[in-house]
């Protein structure tokens, strides 16, 4: 990212507060990629097979590869099978020996049964009948029984089975602050070799030797500690991340120079207490390989602003304006900070189009911190003569409308200046001053001077010519 990037307009350009941030903040950080194995939690809708069969297995309470053949009509082909599949998945499980299976709730049966040893009845649980038809005949070779296990229960009930996956994945992070910036795929297709040393453990940045367990908190600690969403994990589809794979390392290395992180800090006027103001984060990344800039809120550093800003973090516009070297005026209902300046220095802070605009004045540089700040003004004529001198500022940027009607220029720059300053009792100099003000910028003289031309020339050339004839 080349330094005319950090500009405030430009680290401003995708922002929704571009039209009313007052301050800007920036410095560029260093990244890294992470190299780690994670685990997702994912969803996967159980096929027709799959739900019959676990139906079966909840019905009858235990169940072999025989009663799918006998009830459900599959084959010796596919029964086996899918048993094997099922008790895979974690789905069902070969009873415990030492305990008796129940239904789950909601398929418990009672009844009264006499137990002669007792001489009395007892209530006992049995599995509810089924009322199945038999397809094929039942098998009397001895089949191991399976059980429905709670996972199997949860997935038959919700129609999808939820389950681990590990993925190798390439995370993208600044490490001062913490933040997730995204994945990577650059050097994803080349030997380890080839993709850069990882760093030493003691030259890691102390937020990183940690991310496993930054990784392992839930997805809102995980938002406000990094901020990471699940949305933004590719690839689609492998939403609820769980943690770092237990046992997995990771490997940390600085991040190609070709991308670029920006961390910016915009300032709005808060309209809460007159003169404080309101601060936002956002990260602006550059990825130069692709071309490619993206600005994304940062609201879990909104937290650490006075950390991270300091004394300025509580600084209102009054220390902000004195710092850049300005004199405030006072509060307008318009955008921008106003301030008060004449001569040179107010036609520079007018902009250089030819209509006024606010600009950005630059605050101290601060090398040992790394910050680049600007403020947002509204330059103010300090008098009235300060206001004259603007306005023949700018009608030298309007040659061309000076040239063609020299009062409707004058009429129209005046108008504007006065608008943009919300000064309408300020009066308009006569255009007699305008123009020997004008005359004394030699540059200006042609220019009054074609003004002047179809008057005092060509006009009387054209009726004495006609009249003559």
């Amino acid at each position: 990212m080349t330094d005319g990037t950090l500009e405030p307009r430009a680290l401003l350009r995708d922002i929704d507060a571009e039209s009313k941030s007052i301050a800007v903040f920036t410095r560029r950080l260093q990244s890294y990629d992470v190299d780690a194995s994670l685990d997702f939690i994912v969803e996967e809708r159980l096929s027709p097979v799959d739900r019959a069969v676990l139906a079966l297995f909840q019905a009858m309470g235990r169940a072999t590869a025989d009663d799918i053949r006998t009830y459900l009509g599959l084959g010796w082909e596919v029964s086996p099978s899918v048993v094997q599949a099922l008790a895979a998945k974690s789905l069902i499980a070969p009873p415990a020996q030492d305990a008796g299976w129940y239904p789950p709730a909601g398929f418990v049966q009672q009844q009264w049964v006499y137990d002669p040893g007792l001489g009395t009845y007892r209530l006992e649980q049995v599995p509810p009948p089924i009322a199945a038809r038999r397809l094929h005949a039942p098998d009397r070779a001895a089949w191991p029984a399976f059980v429905l296990t709670q996972a199997g229960a949860a997935a038959l009930a919700a129609g999808v089975r939820r389950f681990v996956r590990s993925r190798s994945t390439r995370l993208w992070f600044a490490a001062e602050p913490l933040c997730f910036l995204g994945t990577s795929a650059e050097g994803a297709g080349y030997a380890a070799a080839k993709r850069g040393k990882p760093m030493e453990a003691v030259s890691v940045p102390a937020p990183l030797r940690s991310i496993d367990d930054a990784l392992a908190l839930s997805p809102n600690e995980r938002a406000q500690a990094m901020g990471l969403r699940e949305e933004d994990l590719p690839p689609a589809g492998l939403e609820g991340l769980s943690r770092c794979t237990p046992g997995a390392s990771w490997e940390v290395r600085e991040a190609p120079a070709m991308r670029d992180v920006c961390l910016v800090i915009a300032g709005l006027p808060d309209s809460a207490a007159g003169g404080s103001i309101a601060w936002q984060a956002f990260l602006r990344t550059r990825r130069a390989y692709r071309d490619t800039v993206t600005t994304k809120r940062a609201a879990h550093l909104e937290t650490r602003i006075a950390e991270l800003l300091g004394d300025w973090a509580s600084a209102g516009t009054a220390a902000l304006v004195s710092q850049a070297g300005l004199e405030p005026a006072p509060a307008t209902s318009l955008d921008g900070i106003p301030v008060r300046a004449e001569g040179a220095l107010l036609s520079k802070l007018l902009g250089r189009s030819d209509r006024p605009e606010t600009t950005w004045a630059a605050l101290p540089v601060v090398e040992s911190d790394g910050w680049r700040s600007w403020i947002r003004v509204r330059a103010l004529p300090a008098s009235s003569q300060a206001a004259r001198e603007a306005l023949l500022a700018f009608l030298g940027r309007r040659r061309k409308a000076l040239g063609h009607s020299f009062e409707a220029a004058v009429d129209a720059t005046w108008s504007e200046l006065v608008t943009f300053w919300g000064m309408p009792h300020l009066v308009r100099p006569d255009d007699g001053w305008v123009k020997r003000r004008l005359w004394e910028q030699t540059e200006m003289r042609g220019v009054l001077c074609a003004e002047r031309l179809p008057r005092d020339l060509v006009t009387p050339y054209a009726a004495h010519a006609g009249g003559g004839r």
